[in-house]
């Protein structure tokens, strides 16, 4: 191949570089997290559970007849299920509030 009289690609641009980050590895435009940003869920499923385990184990201890301990468990188990549900469906909301609330801040951000 003939390369004789072709002129040489331009010079690549250097790379953009990083937006500098703070000692916690975080943006500096970004808000440091707080105690709100811990994974509250976790404490919230890890609580459910332990009270459903210690109803449980009074319903089987006091009764002895299975459905008793059913009859028992039954409405503590759907109100610990229905607010688990409904803490994780408005944390999952406010999450994607929050990314979208970002892009857009990002997106309106000028050029520098």
């Amino acid at each position: 191949m003939n390369t004789q009289g072709v002129p040489p690609p331009p010079a690549a641009k250097p790379a953009k570089p990083a937006k500098p980050a703070n000692i916690e590895g975080q943006p500096e435009d970004r808000p440091k997290p707080n105690w709100t940003d811990l994974p509250w869920g976790v404490f919230v499923v890890i609580a459910g559970l332990l009270a459903l385990v210690a109803v449980a184990v009074f319903a089987i201890v006091h009764y002895e007849k299975p459905a008793d301990v059913a009859t028992v468990m039954s409405p503590l188990t759907g109100v610990i299920v229905g607010l688990v549900g409904t803490y994780f469906g408005v944390r999952g909301a406010t999450h994607a509030q929050e990314k979208a609330n970002e892009a857009e801040r990002i997106r309106r951000k000028p050029e520098q």
